[in-house]
């Protein structure tokens, strides 16, 4: 467990179990925000008894892989494990595995083995050659307890392992999804209502607002082109059972959109660096040939319009990292730690907070920002693929003007 927070402390995570309910945050974030060890994992919460029972059965197992191969009976597995501070208690045809007072049942133990009372009666009544304990055992099963875990959970192996997993939970994972007739229900002034089929036998629909579609016309045939985010969640609705209604994860409706039309989905993302991009474009492209107001005009209004939103989302998340510090504080005034608590006070008095606010309420106001800030980004990418439309536009007007100029040059040859 030690050893486990110091990784955890490398890789910027802080997590503290002295309070009622266990915390966590990312100490290198912008966004620092309080998380409880039940909303991370409700089936599970990662509380610190979890932790404790976690490391708890992971050495059991090392214990008992140990000292199979090197012990004649189940009396000395027993007799040999206690000198490792690990009891083992058979009852009936179970078996409990006591280490440092935290009690394991053989079913909850291991996934690989059952190490229950049939389990051991069958490998030591087909015992063959044993491997021979030294007298310095205690010190050898150390040593090999050492070079196990630091093959498994070597400090530089773990954090080139997270950043890259970081650097792809950061990455806005957006795709591009070109739809077929079929999986189109109905077009409406809002958006667009698109037929999704899961399970055996079931359809229903969801609605693509305005902001996530582009409707293309092309060669006498319109295309309908959506962009959906991995990590959005779209509401699944079904005409004939609404018991059959639930929500439907983002990745998993591009897989199934996909699968139906037989056209890969497109990955998309827009960084600043390729927004700087496409704007010193259009700049470009509108001095050289297009001279028209109406152009220079949209092109202003696209830049206020991305600046406005950036803006925006940068304000949300300022005010989320804001009441992050408020939660907290108010986690850690109820810490055992007195440190803890000290600083809390500190940064209480700091922050101006009355007796009045919650943490339940912070917590609602973290949940409802983000969900406006997930609307701001949605709305800021549809803005740069306007802008990537807008290009599009002037490239074929620029085209347009140059074979014209030409013509007119051949005309007066």
């Amino acid at each position: 467990m030690r050893i486990f927070l110091e990784k955890a402390k490398a890789l910027h995570i802080k997590m503290d179990f002295s309070g009622k309910h266990a915390t966590f945050f990312m100490t290198d974030s912008e966004m620092k925000q309080v998380i409880r060890g039940n909303k991370l994992n409700k089936r599970q919460p990662y509380s610190k008894e979890y932790f404790q029972h976690y490391f708890a059965k992971k050495e059991i197992e090392q214990i008992l892989e140990y000292l199979l191969p090197r012990v004649e009976s189940f009396e000395e597995l027993q007799e040999k494990a206690k000198e490792l501070h690990l009891v083992i208690k058979p009852k009936q045809k179970y078996v409990d595995f006591v280490w440092r007072g935290i009690m394991i049942s053989n079913q909850a133990l291991s996934k690989k083995e059952m190490y229950d009372l049939d389990y051991f009666e069958t490998y030591f009544s087909d015992i063959g050659t044993r491997i021979p304990l030294s007298e310095q055992w205690i010190s050898d099963f150390i040593l090999h307890q050492e070079d196990e875990n630091e093959n498994v959970t070597s400090l530089e192996n773990i954090v080139s392992a997270f950043q890259e997993f970081k650097a792809k939970r950061d990455a806005v994972h957006e795709f591009e999804v070109t739809l077929v007739d079929h999986q189109i229900e109905k077009v409406v002034q809002d958006g667009i209502f698109i037929k999704v089929g899961y399970g055996i036998g079931k359809e229903g629909l969801v609605f693509i607002q305005n902001r996530q579609l582009d409707i293309i016309e092309k060669d006498r045939e319109t295309q309908y082109r959506i962009y959906l985010r991995e990590t959005a969640q779209f509401f699944l609705y079904n005409k004939e059972k609404s018991d059959l209604n639930r929500f439907i994860r983002g990745r998993e409706l591009i897989r199934q959109l996909g699968e139906e039309s037989q056209l890969i989905p497109k990955q998309r993302r827009a960084s600043l660096e390729t927004i700087k991009e496409k704007l010193e474009e259009v700049n470009l492209l509108v001095e050289l040939n297009v001279q028209e107001k109406s152009y220079i005009n949209i092109k202003d209004e696209l830049v206020l319009e991305i600046a406005t939103l950036d803006l925006a989302i940068s304000e949300t998340n300022q005010k989320i990292a804001t009441l992050t510090k408020i939660a907290e504080c108010l986690v850690n005034l109820e810490s055992e730690d007195s440190e803890s608590r000290r600083l809390a006070r500190y940064d209480y008095g700091r922050l101006n907070l009355s007796a009045a606010i919650k943490l339940d309420k912070v917590e609602k106001e973290i949940s409802d920002h983000q969900s406006d800030l997930e609307m701001k980004i949605d709305a800021y990418e549809h803005s740069v693929r306007r802008l990537e439309k807008f290009i599009a536009i002037l490239n074929d007007r620029v085209r347009y003007n140059q074979i014209q100029e030409k013509k007119e040059e051949r005309d007066l040859e």
